[in-house]
């Protein structure tokens, strides 16, 4: 797509051999309909590539990306990265981009829907959250996420 991007060599050929590459075009739409800057959108896409090199790495099929392979990514291969430069390695900014790009395969039917918590863990988490909105008026996101690291 030209509206995409632009990207070192190197990194898109990491999208181009990877199975996030029939996404890339629907993640940069998603990213510009929400109004994000051109300059977090090829952050975020350079994040992308750098996840999708790391998934042919570990041979993480697409079918088993989920939040656990987003958390391993983060902790134990961005702690000690030894990838191609230019790569992005801030973790904030990571896993920004990996939450989205979980959204849009997610939407998709790419991947599966998360794991829900069952019986008391859930019912905790569903107070958690009432909490979170009634008490403290916090967005759907922000209350999503904040569960999310409950």
């Amino acid at each position: 797509m030209k509206d995409e991007p632009r990207l070192q060599a190197h990194a898109r050929a990491w999208l181009r051999q990877s199975a996030l590459d029939a996404y890339v075009s629907e993640y940069c739409v998603y990213l510009r309909s929400r109004g994000y800057a051109p300059d977090t959108q090829r952050s975020y896409l350079c994040c992308i590539a750098h996840f999708a090199h790391w998934m042919r790495r570990e041979r993480l099929a697409l079918k088993r990306f989920d939040e656990d392979a987003v958390a391993r990514y983060l902790t134990e291969h961005l702690r000690r990265c030894d990838c191609e430069e230019p790569v992005r390695r801030l973790v904030h900014e990571n896993r920004a981009a990996l939450v989205h790009l979980l959204r849009i395969l997610r939407a998709s039917g790419a991947i599966a829907e998360p794991r829900k918590p069952h019986g008391q863990v859930e019912a905790e988490l569903q107070r958690f959250d009432h909490y979170m909105l009634q008490a403290r008026g916090l967005a759907d996101n922000t209350r999503e996420q904040r569960a999310a690291i409950v």
